[in-house]
């Protein structure tokens, strides 16, 4: 697994984070009763730069979901994710990365190419 995905498992439930754009994330789970998620900006910015101008996010899923898309974040960053049930927290993955932004190309690079 690389910087785009990981897989955290304990005491029978599992989480799975796994970049799938740029600026979203899909996370999964597995026995475990989830009242919410966790997201928190671990790139080590200070939180005014980072996710929600605080670092964190919390996502309530609906009642006996396994999985959630988490839209709306930062390219280029770093993300952990836990699992909550109240304020305890069950289980936690991460980090991964979301990809930068591509850069529009430049028609001036590369340059034509001049046979002399």
């Amino acid at each position: 697994m690389g910087a785009a995905t990981c897989v955290t498992e304990r005491g029978g439930m599992r989480l799975g984070v796994m970049v799938r754009t740029a600026a979203e994330l899909w996370v999964y789970w597995t026995n475990a009763d989830v009242q919410a998620l966790q997201v928190l900006d671990v790139t080590g910015r200070t939180p005014s730069e980072s996710l929600d101008g605080t670092g964190e996010r919390v996502v309530r899923p609906g009642a006996g979901a396994t999985s959630a898309y988490v839209a709306g974040l930062l390219p280029g960053h770093l993300y952990v994710v836990e699992l909550l049930a109240g304020d305890r927290v069950l289980l936690s993955a991460g980090p991964v990365q979301t990809p930068w932004l591509s850069a529009a190309d430049d028609r001036s690079f590369p340059a034509p190419y001049h046979r002399s």
